[in-house]
């Protein structure tokens, strides 16, 4: 979505804050610098786990290349900083310059329901003449330009709160019930496409809702219409599920027929599973959280997440809730600074951008079971309306108004305490996490790795068959980085599990090496292996899961038997 910031269409040039705009633009910063640091933990934590450095030129390289970065390298902690802050930035741009009614219908609301057309559309022809990219496993729905279902459908729900919305004005053009029932038809057509059951449901309830919201009802009408509608929907899923099995209702079958968790857990598609486990990783990180943007790395180790969902159905997935991911990323401290600014923002504007807080309310409806919020354009969207529709007029409520540094020496050394306990709890949380699961470097470092062209850096391992006395390994190192941290090799020569031979060696220049060993207790053509150890191991890079593509490590030129040792040549340079 395009939003135009002309000079002409901006409320306040000039940017002056008001009282009420400055706790908003303080609680988005204050969030803010909690990304960072969070994010700069995950890093940490990161290099850690895989028993990695830190290079400053590739955490420049990785900085320039975020958006390319995947959920499982080390830096990928970088993406959340950098799209945060440019969301973050453009909310507190807008704040004291966008907040008149005319601009946000032109300039937001209007554009937002063009784009709900565009999409229905597109989701009609991937539904009718299966164009597009459809994802796998989707046949009961189509997710037109979004990722997968879950996000489009949840996109959709906006569209349907505003329509909602809509139907309950009264005055000016935005009043016509037409317009209002055709947005909330077509929304809701696209809520259908998507087949994203939450999304279903949710539009269901909500409808059901408003229908009982109706003043002139009584309560026994009420009673007696909810009973109906609810009835009258598990009737038609029932039936739905039957005469189109590819849709995936969630059937009545399905409820009475579950016999353990996991029957139920399959049902709700692994949403009981995926959120028990969410908050098992929260409770192990509570104050601070495991790390932003590490959801999908950490959840991967079964001996963390304790799910199979996560561990090995899938290799590390998103929480399927934006808010709960939120709190397993960024912990209690991270979560209450995230929750402030909505909650500010609908106690302190609600009344004077009733729209605005429609679509973000919609936005996040459809985070309770899925996850658009990951995509960047949903995000900007939702910091966009964040930033918009808060009038400089809005006074600051009381209760900000009543804060004030305390004056008393008692109050001041209860403040003070309980600042520093709260911060002591999170620095020991922190320090005490590299001695813990996930982030020991047993769970990211020293697996085998290894290119085509020799690089290795994890683990090295290789069967050979002894045909000579003696094996000699010809390798090079090309990083100059070993003048800082040396690289530890540990050699091992093992059969039938049995050590044979051990050798280790610390390399503190660069250039090329050979590394001999005895097989003279091996009886000929009998299978040994050859282990190659490399400390620190630079995994992330070996294993494809980093851009920085230095030659990291050693790069194993030639493995060759022969009778007699030769003189160990060592060419490394200083």
């Amino acid at each position: 979505m395009l939003l135009r910031l002309e000079q002409k269409t901006a409320n306040n040039p000039e940017g002056v804050y008001s009282p009420a705009q400055r706790i908003l633009t303080g609680g988005l910063l204050v969030f803010y610098g909690l990304v960072i640091l969070t994010g700069a933990i995950a890093l940490s934590r990161n290099l850690a786990q895989a028993a990695s450095p830190f290079f400053l030129d590739g955490f420049i390289y990785n900085f320039i290349n975020f958006r390319y970065l995947n959920p499982f390298s080390d830096y990928f902690p970088l993406q959340d900083i950098a799209l945060f802050g440019g969301a973050i930035a453009l909310a507190t741009y807008l704040i004291p310059r966008f907040h008149s009614h005319q601009h946000i219908h032109s300039s937001i609301t209007l554009p937002l329901i063009a784009s709900q057309g565009l999409l229905v559309l597109y989701a009609l022809a991937q539904k009718v003449l299966g164009i597009g990219f459809l994802r796998s496993g989707a046949e009961r729905g189509v997710n037109s330009f979004l990722p997968d279902i879950h996000a489009y459908g949840g996109y959709m729900l906006i569209g349907c709160f505003l329509g909602l919305y809509y139907l309950e004005k009264r005055e000016g053009k935005w009043s016509d019930r037409r317009f209002a029932f055709s947005l909330l038809g077509l929304s809701s057509l696209g809520v259908l496409l998507s087949g994203s059951r939450f999304s279903i449901g949710l539009l269901f309830l909500v409808l059901l809702v408003r229908l009982l919201w109706n003043e002139s009802f009584s309560l026994r009408q009420r009673l007696i219409y909810s009973a109906a509608g609810l009835l009258g929907a598990w009737a038609i899923a029932g039936l739905l599920s039957v005469a189109l099995p590819n849709l995936k209702l969630l059937s009545p079958g399905k409820i009475f027929q579950a016999q353990s968790f996991q029957d139920v857990n399959i049902a709700l598609s692994y949403r009981p599973e995926i959120f028990q486990s969410s908050l098992k990783m929260f409770s192990s990180y509570p104050w601070l959280g495991i790390g932003k943007g590490e959801f999908y790395r950490q959840s991967s180790i079964g001996d963390f997440s304790e799910s199979f969902f996560f561990s090995r159905q899938h290799r590390g997935e998103n929480a399927h809730n934006y808010f709960l991911q939120i709190l397993t990323e960024m912990g209690i401290i991270g979560f209450a600074s995230f929750a402030f600014i909505f909650i500010y923002k609908y106690w302190v504007y609600q009344s004077t951008s009733e729209a605005i807080w429609v679509m973000l309310l919609g936005i996040a409806a459809g985070n309770l079971y899925g996850h658009s919020l990951l995509l960047p354009n949903i995000l900007f969207l939702a910091f966009i309306l964040i930033g918009a529709g808060n009038g400089p007029d809005v006074p600051v409520p009381p209760v900000f108004q009543r804060l004030r540094l305390p004056r008393a020496p008692k109050t001041w050394i209860l403040s003070v305490g309980g600042l520093a306990a709260l911060l002591g709890v999170a620095g020991v949380e922190v320090a005490g996490a590299y001695e813990r699961v996930p982030f020991r470097s047993e769970y990211a470092c020293h697996r085998f790795a290894f290119y085509p062209d020799g690089q290795t850096g994890g683990i090295f391992e290789q069967e050979f068959r002894a045909g000579s006395r003696f094996l000699v390994a010809e390798y090079r190192v090309h990083h100059s980085h070993v003048r800082q941290h040396p690289l530890e090799l540990s050699w091992a020569i093992a059969q039938k599990g049995r050590t044979i031979q051990q050798v280790t060696q610390t390399l503190y220049r660069r250039g090329h090496y050979q590394q001999i060993l005895d097989l003279s207790a091996l009886r000929p053509r009998s299978k040994f292996t050859l282990t190659l150890k490399a400390t620190p191991c630079f995994t992330p890079l070996n294993a494809g899961d980093s851009l920085d593509m230095r030659r990291l490590g050693v790069q194993l030129l030639e493995i060759r038997q022969q009778p007699t040792p030769l003189v160990k040549q060592e060419s490394g340079s200083a």
